[in-house]
């Protein structure tokens, strides 16, 4: 399933408007920051997580915290608007609830998914593809005014590519060594280690005994190792992405150049970027990938400013 979204337009406003806002209510904080007319940050507030999948009455009290923070410290008369980017956003009731919450206030306030919030701050207004592969992964393109998501269904049902992926397929490989025979790889010694596991049966307990937090603070094992293993892992990983935007190239339509903006701690590595390219390469693309390290919430000042 491919979910698809209009970008949303407003109306030039009048100069007195000296500076816009870009809220990311991600699953762990929820950051809004203030930007004025030349991109420069003038103001910041962070609350608690702004995922609605985690506790939604709690999310949208964070978020709300965060807006009314910063509105009252900069000045809501000299607001242009806000960009509002939500992880886990399914465009329907969480989005309209958003909207409602929010329709009294004078100024135009827009929601996304925290991704979109990710396109604008790279691509700007520019027709695209953002990869964003971090915690989980999702990509959305950008054609004509309209976006389409690919992606983002959650560890159960997707995250091709992501952190959690690698040390999923990494956990499995060191399974199946164990199930053939053979001893601990290299790689499945500085897993054990990292998991505080003497054995595969205390480093499976402990994968489905804790948090996938935890499990993720050990993906770092794996993307600094130089094992062959390690690299091939990412790779993988990297065709895996390259696989899925070229998937979502050819459904919207873009030709052999295609604009890239990568997002996230695995896009930005090394091995993974590298593989992208070059797997996109493969395929006939030719590849501008902007993976310039800026902050999500910027995507404001781009959407309303144009710039």
């Amino acid at each position: 399933m491919i979910a698809e979204y209009t970008e949303h337009t407003i109306e030039e406003n009048e100069d007195h408007f000296h500076y816009t806002v870009g809220v990311e209510a991600g699953g762990t904080v929820t950051r809004a920051i203030a930007y004025n007319r030349n991109g420069e940050e003038i103001a910041s507030v962070e609350t608690g997580f702004g995922n609605p999948h985690l506790n939604r009455e709690e999310a949208f009290l964070n978020i709300e915290s965060a807006i009314q923070t910063i509105l009252s410290d900069t000045g809501i008369e000299s607001c242009r608007g806000i960009l509002l980017g939500v992880a886990g956003l399914d465009e329907t009731q969480s989005r309209e609830e958003l909207e409602e919450q929010y329709a009294d206030l004078p100024i135009p306030i827009v929601v996304v998914n925290d991704a979109q919030l990710a396109y604008y701050a790279k691509l700007k207004h520019e027709d695209g593809i953002i990869a964003v592969a971090n915690i989980g992964s999702i990509l959305f393109a950008k054609k004509d005014g309209k976006f389409i998501r690919h992606g983002g269904w959650g560890d159960r049902l997707g995250d091709e590519g992501s952190s959690f992926d690698i040390v999923k397929k990494a956990v499995q490989q060191m399974l199946k060594r164990k199930e053939e025979g053979h001893g601990p790889s290299p790689l499945d010694r500085e897993l054990l280690e990292s998991f505080g596991a003497t054995n595969v049966f205390e480093l499976v307990s402990n994968f489905y005994g804790n948090t996938k937090d935890y499990i993720l603070s050990h993906a770092a094992v794996i993307t600094r190792s130089r094992e062959p293993e390690a690299i091939a892992l990412m790779e993988d990983a990297g065709r895996t992405i390259a696989t899925a935007i070229d998937r979502l190239a050819r459904q919207v339509g873009f030709g052999e150049e295609l604009l890239l903006g990568s997002n996230g701690t695995v896009m930005n590595n090394g091995i993974i970027a590298k593989t992208v390219t070059e797997s996109l390469e493969g395929a006939g693309y030719r590849v501008t990938n902007v993976r310039k390290d800026v902050d999500p919430t910027i995507g404001a000042y781009h959407y309303f400013y144009g710039q």
